[in-house]
């Protein structure tokens, strides 16, 4: 009798998620440390949420760290969600034109493990 060989099928690991709230004026400082926590934060394959719901101050420093993390999650094969944007935050980004480009979302999107989520 001949062995038989299970077949073998390569299964989708489930992408690392996370989720980070942002709050506060990320003027130049704040967008140093914001550029700081994304720089430890990201890692390839990773679905990165911001929550910008209690950003009271957006600058241009703010935007560039925001477009480096796209790209850096992107080049990884992973993404970036700007989920509950505050007014000053939809104002810098439709100004921008980085509404058009970023991935902007009215919601934040549940957790994997979260009740819902299966």
């Amino acid at each position: 009798m001949s062995e038989r060989v299970p077949p073998v099928r390569e299964l989708p690991e489930p992408a690392l998620t996370r989720r980070l709230v942002v709050a506060g004026h990320l003027d130049d400082p704040g967008a140093e440390r914001l550029r700081a926590l994304l720089a430890d934060a990201i890692v390839p394959g990773m679905e990165l949420t911001l929550d910008l719901s209690r950003v009271t101050r957006l600058t241009y420093s703010a935007l560039e760290a925001l477009v480096a993390a796209h790209r850096r999650l992107q080049e990884g094969a992973g993404s970036l969600v700007l989920a509950l944007p505050s007014a000053p935050v939809i104002r810098a980004l439709r100004v921008s034109g980085l509404d058009r480009v970023l991935a902007v979302r009215a919601a934040v999107p549940p957790q994997r493990g979260e009740p819902g989520t299966g």
